[in-house]
């Protein structure tokens, strides 16, 4: 889980959000200029381990069992991308829940969100290039199909990417009912759709024979 608002454990947490926690919270919000949600702190287990030494940012793994560990890295992606590598498209994907890319840039006038440097614009090209598949999804028809117009256009990634998944309703979707972040007027399913798609293979043209190279370890 990677993002620059992701949740983390306690020992895990910056200076500053340690020095916090022992705040009262009205007196913090009294200080507030403008509301935000507050990062909830992921809830620590006996073998959570602090991995800032490894990742350079703020960030823990917590091992679930011998299949399955969880690691959580508070940090834009684009920032962390070369630690992941080298990419296996067989064996490593990609999952944005909800991401908005289609949604206005809060920092750019005018451009939908996966076109802005400041938020989506500097890592789907990113992901596209190491062939891995990439999962989307969406609360509603319109968000879906919102985010999937988007792609149109954008340099990186218009024209850069082939199908894993069609746009359409996921049938794996949660039942339950949240209230969007984005408007508190709206309720939304926030899985309900989902689609896919990876980096188009390398094209090579060699005395007239076409030679297709996927990244593999």
């Amino acid at each position: 889980m990677i993002g620059p608002e992701a949740s983390l454990p306690g020992i895990s947490l910056p200076p500053e959000e340690q020095a916090k926690r022992t705040v009262d919270e009205e007196e913090e919000l009294k200080t507030l200029t403008m509301w935000k949600p507050k990062i909830r702190e992921t809830a620590m287990e006996a073998w959570t381990r602090n991995e800032v030494a490894l990742y350079g940012v703020p960030s823990y793994t917590t091992p679930v069992n011998h299949q399955l560990t969880i690691v959580g890295v508070r940090s834009p992606y684009e920032d962390v991308h070369e630690r992941f590598g080298p990419f296996d498209p067989y064996s490593d994907v990609f999952f944005a829940f909800n991401p908005g890319f289609g949604f206005p840039s809060s920092h750019n006038t005018g451009v939908p969100q996966i076109a802005s440097q400041a938020e989506w614009g500097s890592v789907i090209p990113l992901i596209l290039e190491t062939k891995c598949a990439l999962f989307v999804t969406g609360f509603s028809a319109e968000d879906v199909e919102r985010d999937v117009r988007s792609l149109e256009g954008v340099p990186g990634v218009s024209g850069e990417f082939d199908w894993v998944l069609t746009p359409g309703e996921n049938p794996f979707a949660s039942l339950k009912w949240e209230v969007a972040e984005f408007d508190p007027r709206l309720m939304v399913k926030t899985n309900w759709g989902i689609w896919g798609i990876r980096g188009k293979p390398f094209l090579n043209y060699f005395n007239g024979s076409m030679l297709i190279a996927m990244l593999s370890r």
